[in-house]
């Protein structure tokens, strides 16, 4: 009987061994598909963050060509601005200039009206009027006689610059209106 006894406790002893290594197996089992799993989830999580990181990067494309294209409109806006206090100094300084001939516009106008207020300096006036007017003619008839001139006498005689025949004047008297 020890013999059976001894068999009887080896094959325990197997079956021990055995269902120790089995359950040592199912537990490396277990644990083999807890550790495939956690690498498919990584694996997922990786593509996900790879994802997230593609996204973010045309994101960041787009945010720094956005930002090249506000930096040149501002560029743009920013010389339009100083065109434009270039302009408005300008403007003001001439807005002044008008301002000042306007003064003494108004002061020439002044005196002009008081000058003119008074009948003596009123008849004063017509008459220097009249006379800078004749001038004017005057002037206009020399020139246009010289330009006569240097065309040519076209027969006339003429005797130390002068002509012999003196040219008809017809004045004509018009009642005032």
């Amino acid at each position: 009987m020890r013999g059976n006894f001894k068999f009887t406790i080896l094959v325990i002893a197997i079956l021990c061994t055995f269902f120790i290594l089995a359950r040592e197996l199912i537990k490396t089992k277990s644990q083999l598909k807890k550790s495939h799993d956690q690498i498919a989830q990584q694996h997922i999580e990786k593509l996900e963050l790879q994802d997230e990181l593609k996204y973010a990067q045309d994101n960041l494309c787009k945010t720094s060509r956005d930002l090249r294209n506000a930096k040149t409109k501002l560029d743009f806006v920013n010389k339009k601005i100083k065109v434009a206090k270039k302009n408005n100094t300008e403007l003001r300084q001439a807005k002044l200039q008008l301002e000042q001939r306007v003064v003494l516009l108004e002061q020439e106008k002044q005196v002009m009206e008081a000058r003119l207020h008074s009948l003596k300096e009123l008849k004063n006036a017509i008459s220097e009027l009249k006379a800078e007017i004749r001038q004017q003619k005057i002037d206009r008839q020399k020139k246009i006689d010289a330009q006569e001139l240097a065309q040519g006498n076209r027969g006339f005689l003429i005797k130390e610059g002068k002509a012999l025949c003196q040219p008809k004047i017809k004045i004509e008297v018009r009642p005032a209106s």
